[in-house]
């Protein structure tokens, strides 16, 4: 069976390959990485259906559906990821 719906790539998706994650605050090893997400991108190519390219959205987009509380925290948050393990 042929999909005709289309799924969005890009390819700067690869560079979230962490080595472990944290889940109730214990780093375990990472689930998410490139390597499955080369893996569940195969899965539609495969059947077939259209690969469109993502572009760029200005905040306005995320504002639609993501509170602006969200927004302010996500860049603040950023240095205390990187101290994460992995």
């Amino acid at each position: 069976m042929r999909l005709t719906m289309p799924f969005v790539w890009d390819d700067r998706c690869l560079a979230h390959d962490p080595r472990s994650e944290v889940w109730v605050g214990i780093a375990t090893p990472a689930a998410e990485t490139a390597q499955r997400i080369k893996t569940i991108r195969e899965a539609p190519r495969h059947a077939g259906a259209p690969q469109i390219e993502a572009v760029r959205h200005d905040d306005g987009a995320l504002l639609e559906v993501h509170a602006l509380e969200l927004l302010a925290y996500l860049p603040a948050s950023r240095p205390r990821r990187e101290d994460l393990p992995g």
